[in-house]
């Protein structure tokens, strides 16, 4: 489990290590005869033919990776199709993923409907969260750590493969594992008897009350929230463009007080609401209060996304202004949903981000309404 979580949070600090030194392109295709070192990509359906001699970094609809690419992958999109030769590990997120080519370290997976395809061959641990796996490829170092709806195994495990939480396994005649079997699940899975396994065949039953149900995630669900969060950063950023711009200009202005005010305005507000609902005179100031508190909360979730995403795309390409787009909007979308994904370390830094942006709001309501009483 702690390696899942390291690699968790190598998904993330991933983003401004490789970025540092990329060659960020906005396109739908990169060719083959292109020569490119670390590349930072994102399109509509962006597809890389070229050989990318360090990082590839890239975020879209469709994403088609046919390419080799010499260092690690970081991968995020609707579907994301992995046909090369990647040298280090590989991190992906996604609806719909197909892995045909060879991963030279860890592959470590979220995604709705995952299938490591008889051309897969992953050369370090494989490590999945999400909905369905069908693996039918190689994988010389073990399966671990993976929480999964349904697993269908047909190919070569070398090493262990365990099943930390699933609902449905299915072992065919196929498969080979070079180590011990072991899997927890509400139900037995279907292991044919032609199955090769070297190890232990270890079943944990899990009861139908049990924290598996609680918190194996609905993927779809997380999927057609990120989206809608995109859309709605979109229209927001185009109905409020000078407003936006404004806020993101501000956060990091004395960002120690914008962090301050974002704290005691989070904790203060909701005491003072509570003290005016108990008194007779205060019913109606705390309902337009705690509409004005729940706004701005709302608002500062939309809007610590943009900022996210703005403040990458200007550290990576050394601008010297902030661009608020819809390249900016998906990276700041990628980085607030993957970091709240990591526990302790990734809520911390949503929160930081959170607390910036909701003082910034909150500081400049105030000088709003001081403004107008000038």
């Amino acid at each position: 489990m702690r390696k899942f979580m390291l690699s968790l949070a190598a998904l993330v600090l991933l983003v401004p290590m490789v970025g540092l030194a990329a060659d960020v392109q906005n396109a739908e295709v990169v060719a083959k005869d292109t020569l490119v070192h670390n590349l930072y990509l994102a399109g509509q359906n962006p597809t890389v033919d070229a050989n990318v001699t360090g990082d590839l970094v890239v975020a879209g609809g469709v994403v088609t990776v046919n390419g080799d690419v010499s260092g690690g992958v970081l991968a995020a999109g609707s579907t994301l199709n992995l046909n090369g030769t990647v040298g280090q590990s590989v991190r992906v997120a996604g609806g719909n993923i197909n892995i045909d080519g060879t991963v030279g370290g860890d592959l470590v997976i979220f995604g709705g409907n995952v299938i490591l395809g008889t051309k897969s061959v992953v050369t370090g641990d494989v490590m999945v969260f999400g909905g369905t796996l069908d693996l039918k490829g190689t994988v010389k170092g073990a399966v671990k750590d993976t929480y999964v709806g349904t697993v269908n195994l047909s190919g070569n495990v070398l090493g262990d493969a365990t099943f930390t939480r699933v609902g449905m396994l299915t072992v065919t005649s196929d498969a080979v594992v070079g180590g011990a079997l072991k899997y927890s699940s509400q139900n037995e899975g279907t292991i044919a008897s032609a199955a090769k396994v070297a190890g232990k065949t270890e079943f944990t039953k899990v009861a139908a009350n049990n924290k598996m149900n609680r918190w194996t995630p609905n993927v779809g669900s997380v999927i057609f929230g990120i989206s809608m969060m995109f859309i709605t950063i979109l229209v927001f950023m185009m109905f409020l463009p000078k407003f936006t711009k404004e806020v993101v200009n501000n956060v990091l202005v004395n960002p120690w007080a914008k962090l301050g005010a974002g704290f005691v305005a989070l904790i203060v507000a909701p005491v003072v609401m509570i003290l005016l609902a108990i008194t007779i005179f205060g019913l109606g100031v705390m309902g337009y209060l705690a509409m004005i508190y729940f706004a701005l909360i709302a608002l500062a979730g939309t809007v610590s996304a943009i900022f996210a995403g703005a403040y990458m795309w200007k550290l990576l390409r050394k601008e010297s202004d902030y661009v608020l787009d819809w390249k900016t909007a998906a990276i700041g979308v990628l980085l607030v949903a993957v970091a709240k994904l990591i526990p302790v370390i990734g809520w911390l830094v949503a929160l930081v981000l959170f607390l910036l942006v909701f003082g910034t709001l909150v500081t400049m309501s105030f000088d709003f309404v001081k403004a107008q009483r000038a």
